[in-house]
């Protein structure tokens, strides 16, 4: 998304392993935000609430990366999926995700 942000105009991500290499992910998302101008575009994170403290600190960065930085063409919307840990999380958080993408879809 960042990288290459003409590439789509939505993106979902489910347990994040954004913690690794001292949470480099975070700090580039943070930083690079600003790249998503133009087009409106949709993001979805979600994260079992069973997650390790390590990842769930990395998750709590992405969200403070976007309430400070968001661009004003990104709707963005997430979950802390209760009772899900790493590997249920993305199958119990499908649901939301596409429910969340539809409406933003409909408001174009």
């Amino acid at each position: 998304m960042i990288t290459q942000p003409s590439l789509f105009n939505a993106y979902f991500v489910f347990s994040p392993a954004a913690w690794y290499d001292d949470s480099v992910v975070v700090k580039e998302f943070k930083k690079n935000l600003f790249k998503l101008e133009g087009a409106p575009k949709f993001f979805y994170l979600s994260l079992g609430a069973k997650e390790p403290s390590i990842i769930t600190g990395s998750f709590k960065g992405l969200l403070a990366a976007l309430d400070e930085n968001a661009p004003n063409n990104l709707v963005w919307a997430h979950q802390f999926t209760e009772g899900a840990d790493h590997g249920s999380n993305p199958y119990m958080s499908i649901p939301t995700a596409v429910t969340e993408y539809s409406a933003f879809k409909q408001r174009l």
